[in-house]
């Protein structure tokens, strides 16, 4: 990765950190925000289903803006309760949560992507998402292997988003580990290398199929 990439999220200040310790949390609003948006751009099959589901979610502010003409040109997260000397709540855009994060850039991902398929009576039992996610994933190796840079980061950014869902569907003793690899591999699923959306097909279908897989442990 290139230094200065500008792919960089930027980190807690010293007063954010302050804050979380006296309200006992762990993380800061900013982290906390994060994690949760990228979870939801690792489920969402569509830029408008992100937006429902985030406006769904309990504890989170959610401000979307829009151009004259009505379409979305961004939008805006804060915490519950989390507010300024003045009481207004502390807003955060997705381009300040992380540079993927913006909603442009959450667009150029979920355009195009597939709606797992529904279960319907009579007809033939689908794959079993989870197979079929491990399957893609042990492909790796292979596309990183290939010429072709945007492959590459296309299907290393599909394994992030595998990386963002699974502490959502582990069992809860699995969790802190699955926790910190998302983490870790963040940093390595932003580029500045634009991803070809149209391969990876394989795991980001199976990683939104999932979130209706039986599993347990839900949290």
């Amino acid at each position: 990765m290139v230094r200065g990439d500008r792919t960089a999220v930027k980190r807690p200040t010293r007063a954010e950190q302050e804050k979380a310790r006296r309200q006992g949390q762990q993380k800061t609003s900013r982290e906390h925000l994060r994690t949760t948006v990228r979870q939801l751009v690792s489920i969402a099959t569509s830029p408008k289903e992100f937006l429902h589901m985030l406006d769904g979610l309990d504890g989170v502010r959610v401000d979307v803006q829009h151009f004259p003409s009505g379409d979305v040109r961004g939008y805006k997260v804060a915490v519950e309760g989390d507010t300024n000397a003045t009481g207004q709540p502390i807003w955060f855009s997705g381009s300040e949560l992380a540079p993927d994060l913006s909603f442009p850039k959450i667009t150029e991902r979920l355009t195009g992507i597939e709606p797992p398929p529904a279960t319907e009576s009579g007809t033939r039992r689908r794959p079993n998402p989870w197979h079929q996610a491990t399957a893609a994933a042990e492909r790796i190796p292979h596309h990183l292997n290939q010429d072709d840079d945007t492959v590459a980061q296309a299907h290393i950014a599909a394994f992030g988003e595998a990386l963002d869902i699974l502490p959502l569907l582990a069992p809860d003793h699995l969790f802190p580990q699955l926790h910190q690899a998302a983490l870790a591999f963040e940093r390595a699923s932003r580029s500045r290398i634009r991803a070809k959306q149209d391969q990876a097909r394989a795991l980001r279908g199976a990683v939104r199929a999932l979130r209706t897989a039986p599993v347990t442990g839900h949290r």
